[in-house]
């Protein structure tokens, strides 16, 4: 008579819950699989479409200067209009039309921009490689961006708003805070002149 081996119930219990364990897991990674899928897709066409909308703000830009350099003057004129989003930004935009006949149809194409984009918009850091040193000449870019944004302001505010009709205490501390600004242009038309470029 042979004796037949039965298996212990603890491994029946056993299989049965890594079984279960199998299953579950398969659900959870099935749904986010489906659920990633969908959310690559989503950003891969919305990339698409964010480029799509630099490329027609450089076409914008472009017809409105009449010209393929965006000069900080010319910014300050529709500063206000973008956000007051930083000049690089909207001369990358205007780059963008420049480099493409038309508007932008893969993500292939479409990446690589929408990063440019996005560290000149200074939502990430330049180049993407460690820490970033600063510019020497980036304070003096802020403060001008700072300059040219203030003055088209002030056409808005001017053309609502005369100087003209203002309350005393207004023109007086106008007056009294804007004499460093006249006292620059007074300056920076001399530098002009000496270098021989007006």
């Amino acid at each position: 008579m042979t004796d037949t081996i039965e298996k212990p119930e603890y491994i029946d219990r056993s299989t049965a819950m890594n079984m279960a364990a199998r299953i579950a897991a398969k659900e959870v990674l099935e749904k986010e699989f489906q659920g990633f899928r969908s959310e690559v897709f989503l950003v891969k066409t919305r990339t698409i479409a964010a480029v799509n909308r630099a490329y027609r703000m450089g076409d914008t830009i472009q017809e409105f200067t009449g010209h393929k350099k965006l000069a900080l003057a010319e910014y300050g004129q529709f500063a206000l209009a973008i956000g007051d989003a930083p000049i690089a930004f909207a001369k990358e935009c205007v780059s963008i039309r420049q480099n493409n006949d038309e508007p932008i149809k893969t993500y292939e194409q479409a990446a690589p921009i929408f990063e440019k984009l996005m560290e000149q918009f200074e939502l990430l850091p330049k180049g993407s490689h460690g820490e970033q040193t600063k510019h020497p000449h980036e304070p003096v870019m802020e403060y001008l961006k700072t300059l040219v944004t203030a003055d088209a302001e002030s056409v808005e505010l001017l053309e609502e708003f005369p100087m003209e009709k203002w309350a005393r205490f207004n023109v007086v501390t106008f007056f009294n805070n804007s004499k460093r600004i006249h006292d620059l242009h007074e300056l920076a038309g001399s530098l002009i002149k000496e270098k021989g470029e007006l």
